[in-house]
Parts: C-alpha cells; sequence; structure tokens
C-alpha cells in the first residue's frame, strides 16, 4: 500500500482597478494577488492488485479503524437549547419532559462517527479552515489510520480458511 498526502491552498482571485494612462480611459481591471480561503487535505492510497483482493475478501472495507462523538458539546448544548424553546414553560418544569431532555443529550452524546476503511480506499478530500488543522489531521493519518490499515491487510494477508488448534 503506497500512500500519498497532500495539503493544497485552495484560493479565490482577487482583481484590482487600475486608472489608465489615457484621460478617455477610465481604467483597467487587473487581476491581483490571490486570497487563501482554507485549505484542503487530499489522501491517495495505491494498493497492489493481492491487496485489492484481500480487502474484497474479507470485507475490510466495513471495518471501523477509528470513532469520534458526532457532535460536539457546543451543538449539543444547541440542539438541547432549541428542543426547550419548543417547548410551553409549563411542559419545561414537568419532570417527564426533564428527563426526556436528558435521555436526548444521552443518546446524541453516544451517537459516533465511525471512520471505515473504505472512507480512505477512494480519494480523500477534506476541507480545513487552517493550515494546522490539515497538519493535525494528516498526522492523525499518518500515526494511526494508515498503520492500522497495513496491520489489517498484514493480518488477513496470509489467513486461512481452516486451521486445527489443538488444546
Amino acid at each position: 500500500m503506497k500512500a500519498t498526502i497532500e495539503i493544497a491552498a485552495d484560493t479565490e482571485a482577487t482583481f484590482q482597478q487600475v486608472k489608465g494612462k489615457h484621460f478617455w480611459s477610465g481604467g483597467d481591471t487587473v487581476r491581483g494577488p490571490d486570497r487563501v480561503t482554507g485549505y484542503t487535505l487530499v489522501l491517495t492510497l495505491e494498493f497492489t492488485e493481492e491487496e485489492k483482493a484481500i480487502v474484497s475478501k474479507y470485507g475490510l472495507h466495513n471495518v471501523a479503524l477509528d470513532e469520534d462523538p458526532l457532535y460536539t458539546d457546543a451543538e449539543i448544548r444547541e440542539r438541547l437549547e432549541t428542543m426547550k424553546q419548543n417547548l410551553s414553560r409549563d411542559d419545561q418544569n414537568s419532570s417527564s419532559v426533564r428527563r426526556l431532555l436528558t435521555e436526548s443529550e444521552k443518546d446524541l452524546r453516544q451517537q459516533k462517527f465511525e471512520y471505515h476503511f473504505g472512507l480512505f480506499a477512494a480519494d480523500y478530500h477534506l476541507p480545513f479552515d487552517s493550515e494546522y488543522q490539515a497538519h493535525v489531521h494528516a498526522d492523525w493519518l499518518k500515526t494511526k489510520i494508515l498503520p492500522l490499515m497495513k496491520r489489517l491487510l498484514d493480518a488477513n494477508r496470509h489467513r486461512q480458511r481452516k486451521e486445527t488448534i489443538e488444546l
């Protein structure tokens, strides 16, 4: 498996108005320096034919490599506040509604986003606001995800359908 990680700056063209040399010319629009609007991390994986066969044969594209909470604390608070705003004053103070809100918060905290093997097998593009965030994500890929993918491939490379074990 060969991996290529690239962090590219996303740019937007800027234009400037410049005065013309002649009195009848109102001026010209000239392209100015490009403005960086964000960064995109691109991960490209190249698998050998043997590795492609292993992924397909053992269904590795469905294996979860890592997980993150689906919602941040701020998003959970925002969702709960929205739920509270949609209730009347009397409903907000009832014990059943408070219990429901507590259960909803617990459910939101338990929801996870799973990073599956198959997510990275195709070209993986992820936008970031800052170059620092893109490099942090690239480091996570290099230190955790890619080694785990390699271990999975190696573990299944010599896997046998039938084994006899004596105890």
